[in-house]
């Protein structure tokens, strides 16, 4: 049935849906007249059958990460939310409750997080730099924490994949980071998915502090507790020896990128070390 029209009973939003090709997730937001609102995700497939098939094959042999497949993705995000939740770190909370007749698996229930994407937040005009900053700091806190206890249980799956403040929630008390359907795999460095995930933060941020990304990377650097941590990160993304951290650095100097993730990891390592 088409989620839509199991969803006629309800007063919903739609915050994502397939694209023209029929591909891709639905994500709704769904009101209850009694109940919090809820978000309601439809997992969906991505790619043809083939591409599916040549993608999985290689996340989980090559590449070391989970794959595409719709059920995999399902499965990753289920128990990614599960497994952050346990560790304290702030993710949207998994909802047990029944799914409307007629909507297809996969499909998860979540917490509805109140609050804008911090990147519209950085790109909103009327919200000081000093509020923003203070977001900032709030955020090197959030993942110095995270950083440490991955370090501790040498546990990659606590690394976000795609480190953006497009995934990143911003409510009162609280930044809520969302979208973990993939993520790297045991046997994944963890050094690298750190690296990642960092220079992915570092290069959004710059993209949206106009003049002050000096500023910027500094509040997150004040809020990061271990900055000997930070300093390998950097470190590796600058100096690291591995193939895919060389094929990094040759891509991004191809490229000439002003804002490539290797040269926000090495204006990094210059500010931390003064």
């Amino acid at each position: 049935m088409d989620p839509l029209e199991a969803l006629k009973e309800f007063d919903f939003e739609i915050f994502e849906s397939p694209g023209p090709d029929g591909k891709g997730n639905y994500v709704f937001k769904v009101l209850f007249p009694d109940e919090d609102p809820r978000i309601l995700k439809l997992y969906r497939s991505r790619w043809s059958p083939w591409q599916e098939f040549t993608e999985n094959l290689l996340a989980k042999t090559v590449l070391r990460r989970t794959a595409g497949k719709t059920s995999d993705r399902f499965e990753s995000e289920k128990y990614n939310l599960t497994r952050w939740r346990e560790e304290g770190f702030q993710v949207p909370k998994i909802i047990e409750a029944p799914f409307p007749e007629g909507i297809q698996q996969p499909a998860l229930w979540m917490e509805f997080c109140e609050g804008p994407h911090l990147l519209s937040y950085f790109q909103n005009k009327e919200i000081s730099w000093d509020d923003k900053f203070s977001r900032l700091h709030h955020l090197g806190q959030d993942l110095g924490a995270r950083y440490k206890r991955a370090a501790e249980l040498d546990e990659v799956r606590l690394i976000h994949k795609h480190g953006t403040l497009e995934h990143i929630l911003v409510e009162p008390e609280r930044l809520v980071t969302i979208d973990l359907e993939g993520s790297y795999l045991r046997g994944f460095k963890l050094l690298e998915a750190m690296t990642r995930e960092l220079s992915g933060f570092l290069r959004s941020i710059a993209k949206n502090s106009e003049d002050k990304v000096d500023t910027a990377f500094n509040s997150l650097i004040d809020g990061f507790q271990g900055k000997d941590l930070l300093i390998e990160i950097s470190d590796w993304a600058i100096h690291g020896n591995s193939i895919t951290r060389r094929l990094s650095r040759k891509s991004d100097r191809k490229k000439r990128a002003q804002l490539g993730k290797t040269q926000m990891m090495e204006r990094l390592n210059q500010l931390l070390k003064g």
